[in-house]
């Protein structure tokens, strides 16, 4: 504004840092942006892939942790029997990683195998990879902490020069010194043991320099130094190859060794969506699918540039206290911010292995190809309108999650910040979970009274002249990830498909004001009915897909017009294949 004035005051802290007589040391470049939030903060994370040298050339993971359901009572044969079901189903559930979370081993300072495990973790990788996944393993290699149940807790367990030093001169407990020569050693031989057993994908756990870490073995080394140091020496120890997935709040610290990061505290939905501990009713539960949405909401500016991030992990049944409708919006969260996708659930287990639990792992595979952003970023912590731009030659959309954070009381939900250039002032509104078409709407679109952690995963698409897609449950990405194009061939109509991409049954939107019939695919049995209630909205159900088939859909345009909805459910085998591709608005009471 006009006359406004502004001042930058930029200070460099080297406290206990040597700098010897005569020797000069550079400060932190300084990057200064003044644009929008969410473009800032995508500027600043592409500045620091920039300077750092970015190493994003891994995609985010598919897969499994056992920490949620298992926690350290972990089994060999969990993990073995969950591998097992995964390469039989592996059409469906096409994992990438298995990764044993802590448990197996004997201490946080004792890296080797607890007897749990007694078949060697060598076995358990070659498990893991004879059902056509990597083997992956926790472990916090920097954190030796001696845990509260233990003996003489707390106590160091390794020399005292081998621990960072805090500002006050003291030694850490919990954290070593990763530039001390012995400490390094140690650390390197712990995660090299593991490389050479057979593991690939490493979950590096606590990998933080603390704040208040002031002195080094290495004096002339920051704490930012240090930190770099730590992930160099992890890169360097378990190669190029394998995954690295780091748990450190500071990402900027992590590049360019890590490939993917942990955002958040742990997700344990069992105790509930959000507990309110404080007195002010306000959340004081960081255990919870609440505070890991808000961390998605802050850090989504990253993903993708930095590195991929993970939001832990999500859930296919049973949580106790969170409700069905609460933790599908924190699936949704994880589905529209396109970084990793993990499961704790035993699959094999008949609680899990139901055709809608695994249909809502399957329609997050692969992660979506739009990375999800905070709309309204920088005005709410929250992350109230979180989605992303879809731009294809065939037409534009915004994919667009709404839900509301507050803890007592329904709210409406609206749209505020979304961006609504690509699309028009007018558009189609189409909701994923119960495939509602809902009608052309403008920017005053809103949904009224929705109830606490509850919300709407919404496509918007822009008018056009044509037939148009206007949404799929096929992907939780509603058709921007598997559908990879839209063409109208004088009176046909061509829709290609990913056929690695999403559910093997599921339904394409097409809205047309110019009837449509006679559907056929080259990898589905397929059939096309007008949806009930509406007047130009058919719907393509797609059974029995197969990957790496080629498929294309094609409908017929101007030659006669499909059938109604209720007429194709008369038919017992077709509303079977019906109901097989759509989500179950009984999963959301089945609890």
């Amino acid at each position: 504004m006009e006359g406004t004035q502004m001042r930058l005051d930029i200070w460099c802290d080297m406290t206990g840092v040597l700098v010897e007589s005569g020797e000069t040391r550079p400060s932190d470049e300084v990057l200064v942006a003044i644009r929008p939030w969410g473009a800032a903060m995508q500027a600043r994370s592409r500045w620091i892939a920039d300077v750092a040298g970015v190493r994003n050339t891994k995609k985010p993971v598919f897969g499994w942790c056992s920490w949620y359901r298992s926690k350290t009572d972990v089994t060999a044969e969990e993990v073995c029997s969950l591998a097992d079901y995964v390469g039989k189903n592996r059409d469906r559930i096409p994992m990438e990683v298995v990764q044993i979370d802590e448990g197996w081993h004997r201490s946080r300072y004792d890296w080797r195998e607890n007897g749990k495990f007694s078949m060697g973790m060598d076995s358990i990788a070659r498990c893991i990879r004879k059902a056509g996944m990597v083997p992956g393993v926790w472990l916090c290699p920097v954190n030796p902490e001696v845990m509260p149940f233990e003996a003489g807790s707390p106590r160091r367990v390794f020399p005292a020069e081998w621990y960072i030093n805090y500002g006050t001169g003291e030694p850490s407990m919990t954290r070593l010194d990763p530039t001390q020569p012995e400490a390094r050693a140690h650390m390197r031989k712990v995660l090299q043991t593991l490389y050479d057993q057979g593991y690939r994908y490493f979950k590096l756990d606590f990998s933080y320099i603390p704040n208040d870490s002031r002195s080094f073995y290495n004096p002339k080394v920051t704490r930012l130094q240090a930190q770099r140091a730590l992930f160099r020496l992890y890169r360097e120890a378990i190669g190029e190859e394998s995954y690295l997935m780091a748990c450190c709040y500071q990402q900027r610290t992590i590049v360019p060794y890590a490939d993917a990061n942990r955002i958040g505290t742990d997700c344990c939905a069992e105790e509930g969506f959000c507990r309110p501990l404080a007195s002010d009713g306000l959340p004081g539960n960081l255990w919870s699918p609440y505070f890991p949405i808000l961390s998605m909401a802050s850090s989504c500016y990253e993903n993708g540039i930095l590195g991929n991030s993970d939001p832990d992990v999500t859930y296919l049944a049973y949580t106790h206290k969170t409700k069905p409708a609460q933790l599908l919006t924190f699936h949704s969260f994880i589905g529209t911010l396109g970084g990793a996708v993990l499961t704790s659930d035993l699959l094999y287990l008949p609680e899990f292995d139901q055709p809608q639990n695994i249909r809502l792992f399957e329609i997050l595979n692969p992660s979506a190809r739009e990375k999800g952003v905070s709309f309204s970023g920088g005005f709410d912590p929250y992350g109230r309108e979180f989605g992303c731009v879809v731009e294809r030659s065939y037409g534009n959309s915004v994919n667009l999650l709404l839900w509301n954070p507050e803890h007592k009381q329904a709210a409406d939900l609206t749209m505020t910040h979304v961006p609504l250039e690509k699309i028009g002032k007018r558009f189609h509104v189409w909701s994923l979970w119960d495939e509602a078409y809902l009608g052309i709407h403008g920017n005053d679109f809103h949904v009224p009274q929705v109830a606490p952690y509850e919300h709407k995963l919404l496509r918007l698409t822009a008018l056009s002249e044509g037939p148009s897609l206007i949404g799929s449950n096929l992907h939780i990405s509603m058709g921007a990830t598997e559908v990879l194009s839209l063409e109208r061939q004088q009176d046909k109509l061509q829709i290609t498909l990913d056929p690695d991409a999403g559910a093997r049954n599921g339904k394409l939107f097409i809205y047309s004001e110019e009837p449509l019939s006679q559907a056929v695919s080259t990898n589905s049995d397929v059939f096309v009915c007008k949806q009930q209630g509406t007047d130009h909205v058919y719907v393509v159900t797609l059974t029995g897909r197969v990957r790496e088939r080629p498929e294309t859909v094609t409908l017929r345009i101007g030659a006669g017009e499909a059938p109604g909805q209720q007429t194709v459910l008369k038919d017992k085998a077709r509303a079977a294949k019906w109901d097989k591709a759509s989500f179950s608005q009984g999963w959301l009471t089945a609890w």
